[in-house]
């Protein structure tokens, strides 16, 4: 037998042993007097176990690979029985076994799963048994490519390291392998010798935007399913009879039925972790979904009520009420006064438009708004939640994702991008803002981001709520900003107000409220986008109507005298001296429509002489 001049603990020795005139077919065994770390028997008795034989010369080898986890001294006893039933032959092997301190002993290294796929975290865990500050190294396998990545350990001798094989990594089964770098330590053959490993099966991405077809855009829309707010649950899209009901192929010609469902099942489970809150009846409207967590307008209907009773959820209001734009708050380096005067107005079309925290859906309108009246039927919303995701400090872009839930330019516009859990497939520009209107679990996504409750939902179970106080204070801001920025895509040339007394005019948020919903006023009041600096509230109100007239005035399937009033009574009713003139001109123009009551819909018409 043989074995290297230094045994380390964790090592290997190599015993090895001759016979003369070996008989084949002999039975061999291998003992220790107490246990290296492998048992006792090291290999138990076995015909011809790893034996060779040399038929000229007669004589028998063998050797046996042993890994020594164990200190000390051994006695190890190899016992060869002869076929023929002859003497047993015995050879003996004394081996010291010590510590070198040079070589790290890694008691251990696990992988948080063992099946992921290319994209998702993998977390890898170690612990070494003699740790005193080496520097140690990941060594990490992929089926296409071996890679080196620091790795530092701990004081303690733990370690932990996130490893996330990108797209370009090839699903296979992927090796990870922890040792040190100590140069006077033998050389990389024996360290991998003491190295632990553990491997982790990699496959392909099963994302959503990749793996799902897309649904064709619907020539007329959809009818909006109502929201059970008892008990919500996967919404219904009812598409009118003429929609186009074709599928483009996924974008992966690849993706088989299996990848698909699994794609779809992901998207599901996450929305299933999306902390609920709690929408209402628009009680103004009488339809549509409504969230106020400021408590306005809340009817108590609703078993998800509870959720915003919280103290979880009180401190997250207690947090938004100290929190400004990052332009407008003085304790940031990017504080800049004149944006601070512009908070100003935008403030004050809050109690217009709505807080910064509120969420409408098919309520006033058609229409997804978020916040202070930033509606998708301007493409605002969608521009807003696009610009929200990019803000990296928030962590919403890949939750967002996670839900099947996306905003992007498409055909030169800001569009929503939504998988429609019940079809199996991807929505897009409109049919996407409809299907978000009927969504609670959606509608609660965007929700939770202006109170900074949406937690990473990519895993685990149940709703999860962020617990992380930077990043519910970047969410909670980043909606401010995304706000506040789209506040000066609606408004108009913001630059032009920062003069104007405060506190701000009436009628600057009466037409900051009528640009909201389409631009029905102009910037200034009057009927091109700057005439008319001078105009007063009850002259934005005409304009508001003359707009609407021209533009939807004309009796078709979907617009005529109701659309007009009712587009201009959502705009104006709000501030007095507007709601009087829109009164007048519809007591004035409109045959069979009372402005008191709201009736009249059916058979209103324009009089005569007040055709559009």
């Amino acid at each position: 037998m043989s074995h290297p001049l230094v045994i380390v603990k964790n090592g290997f020795i190599s015993l090895s042993w001759d016979v003369k005139d070996y008989e084949v077919g002999s039975t061999v065994g291998v003992t220790a007097d107490k246990d290296p770390g492998d048992g006792v028997v090291c290999f138990p008795p076995t015909v011809d176990g790893h034996m060779t034989f040399d038929k000229e010369t007669g004589v028998g080898t063998g050797s046996y690979l042993m890994r020594m986890r164990n200190e000390g001294e051994f006695n190890f006893t190899i016992t060869i029985k002869p076929k023929s039933g002859g003497d047993d032959v015995v050879q003996t092997k004394h081996v010291s076994c010590q510590v070198d301190p040079k070589i790290l002993h890694f008691k251990s290294l696990v992988a948080d799963k063992t099946e992921a796929e290319v994209g998702e975290d993998i977390t890898l865990s170690w612990e070494i048994e003699n740790y005193s500050g080496e520097q140690t190294v990941l060594r990490t396998i992929y089926p296409d490519n071996p890679l080196n990545r620091d790795a530092p350990t701990g004081a303690d001798g733990k370690g932990t390291f996130v490893d996330t094989p990108t797209a370009e990594v090839k699903p296979g089964d992927t090796t990870y392998q922890m040792f040190d770098i100590d140069t006077e330590a033998p050389d990389i053959q024996y360290w991998l010798q003491l190295s632990p490993k553990v491997t982790v099966k990699l496959t392909r991405a099963t994302d959503w935007q990749a793996m799902l077809p897309t649904r064709a855009a619907t020539k007329s829309g959809a009818v909006y399913a109502k929201l059970n707010r008892d008990n919500p649950g996967p919404p219904t899209i009812d598409y009118l009879a003429d929609s186009l009901m074709t599928e483009t192929p996924p974008a992966d010609p690849a993706a088989t039925d299996d990848e698909k469902k699994k794609a779809l099942q992901k998207v599901i489970d996450a929305r299933a972790r999306i902390p609920p809150r709690p929408f209402h009846i628009d009680f103004t409207q009488g339809k549509g979904n409504l969230y106020m967590p400021s408590g306005q307008f809340r009817a108590k209907t609703s078993k998800l009520e509870g959720i915003d009773e919280t103290p979880e959820f009180k401190s997250f209001t207690a947090v938004s009420d100290k929190i400004l734009p990052s332009k407008c708050d003085k304790t940031k380096p990017d504080f800049d006064a004149d944006q601070a005067k512009i908070w100003e107005y935008f403030k004050r079309v809050m109690p217009a438009e709505g807080m910064p925290t509120t969420i409408t859906a098919a309520a006033v309108d058609a229409f997804v708004t978020i916040g202070a009246g930033f509606a998708s039927s301007g493409h605002l919303a969608q521009k807003l939640f696009k610009n929200l995701l990019a803000m990296s400090a928030t962590k919403l872009s890949e939750r967002a994702t996670a839900a099947g839930l996306r905003a992007d330019v498409i055909g030169g516009k800001n569009e929503f991008i939504v998988v429609d859990t019940t079809k199996g497939c991807i929505l897009k520009g409109a049919d996407a803002a409809n299907y978000i209107c009927t969504n609670v679990q959606l509608l609660s996504f965007i929700a939770n981001c202006g109170i900074g409750a949406q937690g990473d939902i990519r895993k685990g179970t149940g709703p999860i709520v962020e617990s992380d106080p930077k990043i519910q204070e970047a969410q909670i801001r980043g909606m401010l900003d995304a706000q506040f920025a789209a506040f000066g895509d609606s408004a108009g040339p913001t630059a032009d107000i920062i003069g104007w007394p405060q506190p701000p005019e009436e009628r600057f948020v009466l037409i900051a409220h009528a640009r909201h919903g389409g631009d029905f006023a102009g910037w200034k009041g009057g009927l091109g986008d700057n005439d008319a600096p001078g105009a007063d509230t009850a002259t934005v109100a005409h304009n508001v109507w003359a707009r609407l007239k021209k533009k939807l005035g004309a009796n078709t399937a979907t617009t005529g005298p109701i659309t007009v009033v009712k587009k201009a009574r959502a705009i104006c009713d709000a501030f007095p001296t507007a709601k009087a003139v829109i009164k007048a001109h519809a007591d004035a123009e409109i045959d069979g429509y009372d402005y008191k009551t709201n009736t009249g819909q059916k058979g209103a018409d324009w009089k005569k002489d007040q055709g559009p």
